[in-house]
């Protein structure tokens, strides 16, 4: 779990499965040259790409201390492809999953 600054002691902690959407959202969001981000989109691969991958790979990722690494890439990458045609967070997954 997470600490979030300046949120109250009620609610000041994410989950492991939000841990990995917003570190995913995160990187998304800033600017790297040659790669997609907020502003920059490519033909075949958008910010909202990544963006809903993000989010796809939350519950695989919450549930990774129990399946194990190879079946929370497995789920996570199968999550991904269902809400998007590209392979958007592969890498992140398998740097996320152990």
């Amino acid at each position: 779990m997470m600490a979030l600054p300046n949120a109250s002691d009620d609610d000041t902690l994410l989950s492991i499965g939000s841990c990995a959407t917003l570190a995913c959202l995160l990187e998304a969001t800033s600017p790297k040259p040659g790669n997609v981000h907020r502003g920059a989109d490519f033909a075949d691969m958008t910010f909202t790409d990544f963006v809903v991958s993000a989010v796809a790979i939350g519950p695989a990722m919450q549930r990774a201390a129990q399946r194990g690494v190879g079946a929370t890439v497995l789920e996570a990458a199968r999550a991904t492809r269902r809400l998007v045609k590209v392979n958007t967070n592969l890498g992140t997954v398998l740097l996320l999953a152990p």
